[in-house]
């Protein structure tokens, strides 16, 4: 099976509370996790604030500083086209907290796509 590059670069995710308000993000550190499935471990990929591949405190029409951006080319996104689940962890301030989770599809034959 081929393997497919999706750019997500200028993808933003929008951050909100329970009750549907827009959260602030700056300055937050994060880790982005793309499984196969839910709870599949190890991650196929881990995009992180700290080597840039999240960006927080972006802009989102809820919004100006409420959205996590990933930052990642399509080179960087090789992967077997596939279901995939991703979800967002925040981690500053000493935290271990899951804040944001959805799926997603790699499909085939195109070579070069954008999230589905």
């Amino acid at each position: 099976m081929p393997y497919v590059n999706s750019d997500w670069k200028g993808e933003v995710i929008p951050v909100m509370d329970l009750a549907g308000a827009a959260l602030s993000t700056t300055g937050w550190s994060c880790e982005m996790h793309i499984r196969s499935a839910a709870g599949v471990s190890p991650a196929l990929l881990i995009l992180t604030t700290a080597a840039g591949t999240l960006l927080v405190g972006q802009a989102t029409t809820y919004g100006s500083t409420n959205g996590i951006a990933v930052n990642v080319p399509a080179a960087s996104m090789i992967m077997t086209p596939q279901s995939f689940v991703w979800d967002i962890k925040r981690t500053d301030g000493g935290r271990d907290e899951w804040v944001i989770g959805g799926t997603g599809l790699f499909e085939q034959p195109a070579t070069v796509i954008g999230m589905s």
